[in-house]
Parts: structure tokens; C-alpha cells; sequence
């Protein structure tokens, strides 16, 4: 709870600074070229691939109006899912990350080449107890490696970013999903392994353990 309402404010300070803040990150960048590579692969990361699930859903049998129902099953693992990561006793390092990319692309590929409802329902709990794990992670290890007077530059910049991302995604593939579910599927799955081999990289460089 305590990580989503720092991102709800720091989301917030970046709307009413749009450019001090763009300026604020741009000097930290500068000084700090290591985070570059680590904020491109969180925006892929952080796009939302749950929005195809409503599709999926239909397409392995289940109807609207079970939609609901369904949407407040997968809640409860999203809230597993936070717990799980806000309760870790460990330090997080790019390399979790590297697996965190590599988990979402298996789960996306599980849930889009089959049609069968239990992988599909699976998926899809796990994808939403994923999401949080995330998040809790990326602002653990952001909060750990940035001085506190640039971190709110930071993970507000982070934040932006990541909807400038998604922005441009979410129509293409959201097209594309009219025609083939899986393909979509296919192509959240390759981002983030494109994901992971930008944090490799990143790991390689050593800047960033």
C-alpha cells in the first residue's frame, strides 16, 4: 500500500512539473548515464499486458458476465503478490529483474498458445501477482541506489516514461488483436525478453548490480 501511494504522488508532482521535472532528469541522467538502459527496460516491463485478459477469457469459453467475478479472483493474487514482495528479506539486484522480464514473457507465452482454460485462468492469476512483485521490486531497488532529493525526479520520470510507452503499444497491439490473439501475446512475450537482454546488459556493464 505504501509503495502505490508514493507513486500516486510522485505521478502527481510530475503532472503539475512536467518540465522542471523532464529538467530535473535530464541533469540526473547526465550524471548517472548507468540508469538509461534500466529505465527503457522497466517501460517495457511495466506495460500492461493485462489488457488482453477479457479477450482471452472469451475466447477459452467464459462470458461477460462472468467477468466480474472472474476480475475479483485475480485481484486476490495481485494482492498476494504484493504482500509476497513486501514481506522479502533480501536485496534486490538487476539480475532479479532479468528473471522478473523472463517470467512475465513465459506467462504470456502460456496463456496466448493455448486455448485450454485452466493454463488460461493460471496465466492470468499469476500475470496479476506478477504485476506487484514488480512494482514493489523496482521501487525497492530504485529507492536503495538514488539519493533521496533526486528520487522523486526519478520515479516520477520512470513513471512517464512507462505511460509514454504503453501509450504507443497499446494501440498496435490492441489492433492486432482483432485479428489473432496469440500473435499479441507473441509480441508482450518478445518485449520482454528484449527486456531482459537490455538488463543484461545493464548487469554486464557492472554499474548497477
Amino acid at each position: 500500500r505504501q509503495h502505490m501511494h508514493n507513486e500516486e504522488n510522485i505521478i502527481e508532482e510530475f503532472e503539475l512539473h512536467p518540465v522542471k521535472t523532464f529538467q530535473k532528469a535530464k541533469n540526473f541522467l547526465k550524471t548517472h548515464k548507468q540508469f538509461a538502459g534500466l529505465f527503457a527496460a522497466f517501460a517495457i516491463i511495466e506495460f500492461p499486458a493485462r489488457l488482453l485478459w477479457q479477450p482471452q477469457l472469451i475466447r477459452v469459453g467464459f462470458t461477460e458476465s462472468q467477468m466480474g467475478l472472474i476480475y475479483s479472483g485475480f485481484k486476490l493474487f495481485a494482492l498476494a503478490g504484493a504482500y509476497i514482495a513486501g514481506h522479502k528479506k533480501m536485496k534486490i539486484s538487476v539480475t532479479h529483474f532479468i528473471w522478473i522480464a523472463l517470467i512475465g514473457a513465459g506467462i504470456q507465452i502460456g496463456i496466448g498458445a493455448t486455448g485450454i482454460v485452466w493454463i488460461t485462468l493460471v496465466g492470468f492469476a499469476a500475470y496479476f501477482a506478477y504485476e506487484n512483485v514488480w512494482r514493489i521490486f523496482r521501487s525497492d531497488f530504485i529507492n536503495h541506489r538514488i539519493d533521496s532529493k533526486d528520487r522523486a525526479t526519478v520515479l516520477s520520470v520512470n513513471s512517464f516514461l512507462s505511460g509514454i510507452f504503453g501509450a504507443l503499444a497499446v494501440s498496435p497491439i490492441g489492433w492486432l488483436a482483432q485479428f489473432s490473439l496469440t500473435a499479441s501475446f507473441g509480441i508482450l512475450a518478445g518485449l520482454r525478453i528484449v527486456s531482459a537482454g537490455i538488463l543484461a546488459a545493464v548487469h554486464k556493464k557492472g554499474d548497477l548490480k
